[in-house]
């Protein structure tokens, strides 16, 4: 799950924001003892502010700042217990990740050479590290097979990929010639290259032993988000279809039970 960009806009905003997720949060998969406590979603990324950095000197970005921790500080210990990631958005808010104590940073395509130094400056406080991941939880936004390879050769590697565009959505209005998107295919074909890359190399290197999760992006919802499953996708992530329903943790549940039909 991706939250809406203009989630901490007002403080109204804020607490749809909260109250969007908590109800995430409460949405349970179900089953035997071990999944019962699980919710619907397995990462929860918030991205609200697309600028370069929060100017200290700007009033309204000291006001972002304080909603975007207070978002942290509300979220983070219920997805605890619920075994859900929370990952801020950006290499310019991970200050912020930090003071928050969330799981990780989600890096835009162009960020790919600050993996190695995330992993390094998360590390340096033992306490900001996941007990359940042991490590800073790193994404990586690609949108083509060969930025995804050059990414593992940075001296790290990322732990999953968001990979799209995969249909028409909001997020990317320039898009909108069939020609302008990746397609739902092309995070199955990701994974198949990494694993091809990553089989070729020294095995001795415990860093390159399991390949990142490729995670499709784009236009998805309940009724088309089977489909990168069926190319060999390891999940989807959404905005829209959870964010702007009334019943988000329901359109969360339904959305995974689509995805659970690609698999059966």
């Amino acid at each position: 799950m991706i939250t809406k960009p203009d989630g901490i806009d007002t403080d109204d905003k804020v607490e749809e924001t909260i109250s969007t997720i908590l109800n995430v949060l409460r949405s349970k998969i179900g089953g035997d003892d071990d999944q019962a406590r699980r919710c619907s979603v397995d990462i929860i990324s918030l991205r609200f502010v697309d600028k370069d950095r929060f100017q200290e000197q700007d009033g309204e970005d000291r006001l972002k700042k304080a909603r975007f921790l207070r978002v942290l500080r509300s979220v983070v210990p219920p997805a605890d217990e619920c075994g859900c990631a929370v990952v801020v958005n950006g290499y310019e808010n991970a200050e912020m990740g930090m003071a928050g104590l969330c799981h990780g940073v989600h890096l835009r395509e162009r960020e790919a050479a600050y993996l190695k130094e995330l992993r390094e400056r998360w590390a340096v406080d033992k306490k900001l590290n996941s007990d359940r991941y042991g490590r800073i939880l790193i994404g990586l936004s690609v949108h083509s097979v060969d930025v995804a390879c050059e990414s593992v050769d940075f001296g790290d590697r990322p732990d999953y990929f968001l990979v799209g565009t995969a249909f028409p959505t909001l997020s990317h209005p320039e898009k909108v010639d069939s020609k302008d998107f990746e397609g739902p295919e092309l995070a199955g074909l990701v994974k198949k290259k990494i694993i091809d890359k990553l089989s070729s190399k020294n095995q001795s290197d415990s860093k390159l032993v399991s390949p990142p999760l490729c995670i499709s992006i784009g236009g998805m919802n309940a009724s088309n988000c089977h489909i990168p499953m069926v190319y060999g996708a390891d999940g989807v992530a959404v905005i829209g279809a959870i964010s702007t329903s009334k019943e988000p943790g329901k359109a969360a549940w339904d959305l995974r039970q689509s995805m659970k039909s690609a698999m059966n």
